[in-house]
């Protein structure tokens, strides 16, 4: 195949103008002579079929017209002859060099949008919740390891005097307080996990200037029960123990500002309400105790102290339990209660060691029983004592021997006389086991309130003869409630 010369095109010659138009596309040119070809330097070959850009350029530029054609009118081009071209030579189209264009610079990049900030979803506010594991921990720091830190402040209250040092005390305090509604939303049991108190037992105080509810239960001083699975719950079976436990304070319709906690508000008509209704008709509602063995309970209110009466729409009650046990009475000094009679095995005290039915008894004597409290503006309100079975509706009121045990008339000379208290039994309201004393005043009315502050104690009779191997001497011991 040949190469296309690298040289530019020759000048092209003059075109001979035709003599006789072109038949165009009319009859045939079968027999017709080929036109003698154009005289004139011959145009260098530029490949097979394929015009030389040079050409291809003048052609192009020639394309224009001097005189404007019929295009597609109504006159026809047939027998007309073509225009006379250029007298001269021809001179050959130069190619005009293409003036390189212009690139218009690229439009800076149009900076991304910043993305408005998705807002914050709104957080709906809840009352701030406080564990009980949070008022442990305060309380264990300010006190101290070994109690360190209240012994320092005892000793310095004391200026130094041994004697005053020793009736002294120094213990933790927590007051929680709310301008309007506080609510007792879970269980509070302050018992130390180990079972062992560090320095005094705290002081706890909820402050309402509205109402306080109290739909769970306060505890201190009681160990879980023996066959409890969580050792953590407050159950009527839990173990009274010896030493000190926390007192409470219960204020509704209080007067924030007063320096007594215990003043209210003479303005407001909120109180203080305790208890839960159960969950359904057909369900026992539980029972919401407040408790100490030791401490002292203490409740105000500027309207009614509701002691779980009518605490729905439907009327239903709650189990309420006010009580302070005292701590149980040593075993030394209940000297000849061993020939009482009163079993573990029996089931006649409440056993506070594991053993096949019996093993040791606790109590059943107590003493050192914190005082209770409660004063209401308006009505000191409480409800019938009655026992729950598994379902809904109470079967049965409540009588003071349900719990308030008694061995009489023995039929044995050495037999013991006996009273003592079942607090494991108790559902009659509010009571002190251990001779705390019970203060009750209403503004108004106090409606079905039953108080129990029950003596306890044993007499045993002499066995034997004076003198003689064998012999027992008679023993009585005796616990007055107030």
């Amino acid at each position: 195949m040949p190469t296309a010369a690298p040289t530019a095109a020759p000048t092209a010659g003059p075109t001979t103008a035709p003599t006789s138009p072109s038949t165009g596309n009319g009859s045939t040119t079968i027999g017709v002579p080929a036109p003698a070809p154009p005289t004139g330097a011959a145009a260098a070959p530029s490949g097979p079929g394929i015009a030389p850009a040079a050409l291809i350029a003048a052609v192009s530029l020639a394309a224009t017209p001097t005189t404007p054609s019929t295009g597609n009118g109504s006159g026809t081009t047939i027998d007309v002859k073509p225009p006379a071209p250029p007298s001269g030579p021809g001179t050959a189209a130069s190619e005009q060099p293409t003036s390189t264009p212009t690139i218009a610079p690229s439009p800076a990049p149009t900076a991304a949008p910043t993305a408005a900030p998705t807002p914050a979803p709104t957080v709906i506010p809840r009352a701030p919740v406080l564990k009980p594991s949070t008022v442990d921990a305060d309380n264990s720091a300010f006190v101290g390891t070994a109690a360190a830190n209240t012994t320092r402040l005892t000793l310095a209250l004391a200026g130094g005097d041994a004697a005053l040092a020793q009736k002294l005390s120094v213990a933790p305090g927590v007051e929680i307080r709310s301008a309007g509604k506080l609510t007792l939303a879970s269980d509070w049991n302050l018992q130390p996990v180990s079972g062992t108190r560090v320095g005094e037992a705290a002081v706890i105080t909820l402050r309402a200037g509205g109402e306080l509810l109290i739909s769970n239960s306060l505890s201190d001083g009681f160990a879980a029960a023996l066959a409890a699975g969580d050792k953590r719950a407050i159950t009527a079976e839990g173990l009274a123990q010896r030493g000190s436990a926390a007192s409470f304070r219960l204020i509704g319709g209080a007067d924030l500002g007063a320096a007594d906690p215990l003043g209210v508000n003479s303005s407001s008509t909120a109180g203080v309400t305790l208890g839960r209704a159960a969950a359904s008709s057909t369900t026992t509602p539980p029972v919401v105790f407040v408790r100490s063995t030791t401490g002292s309970i203490a409740i105000a209110a500027a309207g009614d102290v509701n002691l779980g009466a009518a605490l729905n729409a439907q009327g239903s009650n709650g189990q309420v339990r006010i009580y302070t046990t005292g701590e149980p009475v040593a075993a030394s000094d209940m000297a000849g209660f061993e020939r009482s009679g009163a079993l573990v095995s029996d089931q006649q005290l409440i056993r506070a060691a594991a053993g096949n039915g019996s093993g040791s008894a606790l109590g059943p004597f107590f003493e050192h029983a914190g005082d209770i409290t409660i004063s209401a503006g308006r009505d000191l309100r409480g409800q019938p004592s009655t026992i729950y079975p598994a379902s809904g509706e109470p079967t049965s009121v409540q009588y003071v021997t349900d719990w308030w045990w008694r061995q009489t008339n023995p039929t044995t000379a050495d037999k013991a006389v006996a009273l003592w208290s079942r607090y494991d039994k108790f559902a009659q309201g509010i009571a002190s086991f251990g001779g705390g004393s019970i203060e009750l005043a209403a503004g108004r009315d106090l409606i079905d309130v039953d108080v129990s502050t029950p003596a306890s104690g044993y007499a045993v009779q002499a066995k034997g003869e004076v003198g003689k191997e064998g012999y027992l001497p008679a023993q009585a011991h005796w616990w007055a409630g107030r």
